[in-house]
Protein backbone atom coordinates (compact mmCIF):
# COMPACT_ATOMS: atom_id res chain seq x y z
CA UNK A 1 0.00 0.00 0.00
CA UNK A 2 2.75 2.48 1.01
CA UNK A 3 4.86 1.44 -1.99
CA UNK A 4 1.95 2.10 -4.38
CA UNK A 5 1.34 5.46 -2.74
CA UNK A 6 5.00 6.35 -3.26
CA UNK A 7 4.79 5.37 -6.94
CA UNK A 8 1.56 7.33 -7.46
CA UNK A 9 3.02 10.41 -5.81
CA UNK A 10 6.27 10.10 -7.77
CA UNK A 11 4.37 9.64 -11.04
CA UNK A 12 2.45 12.85 -10.44
CA UNK A 13 5.56 14.82 -9.45
CA UNK A 14 7.79 13.46 -12.22
CA UNK A 15 5.01 14.26 -14.72
CA UNK A 16 4.79 17.84 -13.47
CA UNK A 17 8.41 18.65 -12.65
CA UNK A 18 10.56 16.07 -14.43
CA UNK A 19 13.30 13.98 -12.88
CA UNK A 20 15.71 16.78 -11.98
CA UNK A 21 12.92 19.00 -10.64
CA UNK A 22 11.62 16.32 -8.27
CA UNK A 23 13.32 15.41 -5.00
CA UNK A 24 12.86 12.49 -2.65
CA UNK A 25 11.67 15.07 -0.11
CA UNK A 26 8.96 16.16 -2.58
CA UNK A 27 7.86 12.55 -3.09
CA UNK A 28 7.82 11.92 0.66
CA UNK A 29 5.75 15.07 1.26
CA UNK A 30 3.27 14.13 -1.46
CA UNK A 31 3.03 10.60 0.01
CA UNK A 32 2.64 11.81 3.59
CA UNK A 33 5.88 10.07 4.58
CA UNK A 34 9.33 10.98 5.86
CA UNK A 35 12.12 10.94 3.25
CA UNK A 36 13.85 8.13 5.14
CA UNK A 37 10.71 5.99 4.72
CA UNK A 38 11.00 6.23 0.94
CA UNK A 39 14.39 4.51 1.01
CA UNK A 40 12.94 1.48 2.75
CA UNK A 41 11.04 0.84 -0.51
CA UNK A 42 13.47 2.02 -3.19
CA UNK A 43 17.24 2.43 -3.47
CA UNK A 44 17.26 5.74 -5.36
CA UNK A 45 15.18 8.30 -7.20
CA UNK A 46 16.54 6.93 -10.46
CA UNK A 47 15.37 3.41 -9.60
CA UNK A 48 11.89 4.76 -8.82
CA UNK A 49 11.81 6.65 -12.12
CA UNK A 50 12.75 3.49 -14.04
CA UNK A 51 10.12 1.39 -12.21
CA UNK A 52 7.42 3.92 -13.07
CA UNK A 53 8.64 4.14 -16.66
CA UNK A 54 8.39 0.36 -17.06
CA UNK A 55 4.89 0.28 -15.53
CA UNK A 56 3.66 3.11 -17.77
CA UNK A 57 5.02 1.35 -20.86
CA UNK A 58 3.43 -1.94 -19.77
CA UNK A 59 0.08 -0.19 -19.26
CA UNK A 60 0.28 1.34 -22.72
CA UNK A 61 1.20 -2.06 -24.17
CA UNK A 62 -1.76 -3.74 -22.46
CA UNK A 63 -4.11 -1.18 -24.01
CA UNK A 64 -3.29 -2.48 -27.51
CA UNK A 65 -2.99 -6.21 -26.75
CA UNK A 66 -6.36 -6.94 -28.34
CA UNK A 67 -5.31 -5.35 -31.62
CA UNK A 68 -1.94 -7.14 -31.54
CA UNK A 69 -3.71 -10.49 -31.07
CA UNK A 70 -6.16 -9.74 -33.88
CA UNK A 71 -3.28 -8.99 -36.27
CA UNK A 72 -1.49 -12.22 -35.28
CA UNK A 73 -4.60 -14.35 -35.79
CA UNK A 74 -6.03 -12.67 -38.92
CA UNK A 75 -3.63 -12.43 -41.81
CA UNK A 76 -6.23 -10.81 -44.08
CA UNK A 77 -6.64 -7.74 -41.86
CA UNK A 78 -7.45 -4.32 -43.31
CA UNK A 79 -4.22 -2.35 -42.73
CA UNK A 80 -5.94 1.04 -42.84
CA UNK A 81 -8.49 -0.01 -40.21
CA UNK A 82 -5.80 -1.57 -38.01
CA UNK A 83 -3.70 1.60 -38.13
CA UNK A 84 -6.74 3.62 -37.10
CA UNK A 85 -7.53 1.20 -34.26
CA UNK A 86 -4.00 1.59 -32.90
CA UNK A 87 -4.21 5.35 -33.37
CA UNK A 88 -7.53 5.71 -31.56
CA UNK A 89 -6.73 3.19 -28.81
CA UNK A 90 -3.37 4.75 -27.92
CA UNK A 91 -4.89 8.24 -27.85
CA UNK A 92 -7.75 7.09 -25.61
CA UNK A 93 -5.35 5.25 -23.31
CA UNK A 94 -3.35 8.41 -22.66
CA UNK A 95 -6.42 10.63 -22.37
CA UNK A 96 -7.58 8.28 -19.60
CA UNK A 97 -4.07 8.15 -18.09
CA UNK A 98 -2.99 11.76 -18.41
CA UNK A 99 -0.27 11.59 -15.74
CA UNK A 100 1.32 8.61 -17.52
CA UNK A 101 1.50 10.55 -20.79
CA UNK A 102 3.02 13.57 -19.07
CA UNK A 103 5.48 11.33 -17.23
CA UNK A 104 6.55 9.45 -20.35
CA UNK A 105 6.87 12.74 -22.17
CA UNK A 106 9.42 13.80 -19.54
CA UNK A 107 11.69 10.90 -20.49
CA UNK A 108 12.49 12.73 -23.72
CA UNK A 109 14.13 15.48 -21.66
CA UNK A 110 15.80 13.21 -19.16
CA UNK A 111 19.45 13.40 -20.23
CA UNK A 112 20.99 12.41 -16.91
CA UNK A 113 19.37 8.99 -16.88
CA UNK A 114 20.00 8.38 -20.56
CA UNK A 115 23.72 8.90 -19.98
CA UNK A 116 23.82 6.66 -16.93
CA UNK A 117 21.87 3.89 -18.63
CA UNK A 118 23.45 4.39 -22.06
CA UNK A 119 20.13 3.47 -23.61
CA UNK A 120 18.20 5.39 -26.28
CA UNK A 121 14.81 3.93 -25.31
CA UNK A 122 14.15 6.99 -23.16
CA UNK A 123 14.61 9.48 -26.00
CA UNK A 124 11.00 9.27 -27.17
CA UNK A 125 8.62 6.71 -25.76
CA UNK A 126 6.48 6.58 -28.92
CA UNK A 127 9.33 6.30 -31.40
CA UNK A 128 11.58 3.27 -31.18
CA UNK A 129 13.18 1.01 -33.75
CA UNK A 130 10.99 -1.91 -32.63
CA UNK A 131 7.83 0.19 -33.17
CA UNK A 132 9.02 1.30 -36.60
CA UNK A 133 9.78 -2.32 -37.52
CA UNK A 134 6.38 -3.50 -36.29
CA UNK A 135 4.31 -0.85 -38.08
CA UNK A 136 6.34 -1.30 -41.25
CA UNK A 137 4.23 -4.33 -42.21
CA UNK A 138 1.09 -2.18 -42.37
CA UNK A 139 2.74 0.44 -44.56
CA UNK A 140 4.23 -2.23 -46.84
CA UNK A 141 0.79 -3.80 -47.26
CA UNK A 142 -0.81 -0.44 -48.05
CA UNK A 143 1.91 0.35 -50.62
CA UNK A 144 1.50 -3.07 -52.23
CA UNK A 145 -2.23 -2.36 -52.53
CA UNK A 146 -1.34 1.07 -54.02
CA UNK A 147 -3.34 2.87 -51.33
CA UNK A 148 -0.59 5.17 -50.08
CA UNK A 149 2.39 7.06 -51.44
CA UNK A 150 5.79 5.47 -52.03
CA UNK A 151 7.68 6.78 -49.04
CA UNK A 152 10.06 5.07 -46.62
CA UNK A 153 8.31 3.08 -43.93
CA UNK A 154 10.23 5.00 -41.30
CA UNK A 155 9.00 8.36 -42.61
CA UNK A 156 5.44 7.07 -42.81
CA UNK A 157 5.68 5.98 -39.19
CA UNK A 158 6.99 9.41 -38.17
CA UNK A 159 4.05 11.10 -39.90
CA UNK A 160 1.64 8.66 -38.23
CA UNK A 161 3.08 9.14 -34.73
CA UNK A 162 3.48 12.88 -35.31
CA UNK A 163 -0.25 13.20 -35.92
CA UNK A 164 -1.01 11.20 -32.78
CA UNK A 165 1.38 13.26 -30.65
CA UNK A 166 -0.07 16.50 -32.05
CA UNK A 167 -3.53 15.49 -30.79
CA UNK A 168 -2.21 14.39 -27.38
CA UNK A 169 -0.18 17.56 -26.93
CA UNK A 170 -3.15 19.78 -27.68
CA UNK A 171 -5.54 17.74 -25.54
CA UNK A 172 -3.33 16.90 -22.55
CA UNK A 173 -0.54 19.48 -22.42
CA UNK A 174 -2.39 22.55 -23.66
CA UNK A 175 -5.82 21.51 -22.32
CA UNK A 176 -7.60 22.27 -25.58
CA UNK A 177 -11.07 20.72 -25.24
CA UNK A 178 -10.87 18.32 -28.19
CA UNK A 179 -13.63 15.72 -28.37
CA UNK A 180 -13.48 12.32 -30.04
CA UNK A 181 -14.55 13.85 -33.34
CA UNK A 182 -11.14 15.56 -33.45
CA UNK A 183 -9.41 12.18 -33.33
CA UNK A 184 -11.10 11.49 -36.68
CA UNK A 185 -10.14 14.94 -37.98
CA UNK A 186 -6.47 14.42 -37.06
CA UNK A 187 -6.61 10.89 -38.52
CA UNK A 188 -8.14 12.19 -41.76
CA UNK A 189 -5.36 14.77 -42.02
CA UNK A 190 -2.76 12.05 -41.58
CA UNK A 191 -4.44 9.71 -44.06
CA UNK A 192 -4.84 12.38 -46.74
CA UNK A 193 -1.16 13.28 -46.34
CA UNK A 194 -0.05 9.76 -47.29
CA UNK A 195 -2.60 8.86 -49.97
CA UNK A 196 -2.16 9.60 -53.63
Amino acid sequence: MTYNKIKQSALKLFAQKGFDGTTIKDIAGQSGLKPSSIYSHIASKEELFIIIWKECMQNAGRSIEGINNYVINNKNYNAEKILFQYYSTIIHHFINNRAEYLFLRQTSFFTKMKESLNDNKFTNFMISQSSINYFKMFFIKLKQDEKIIEESDENLYYIYIGSMIAYLEEKIVYNIPLGDEFIHIFWTGFWQSITE
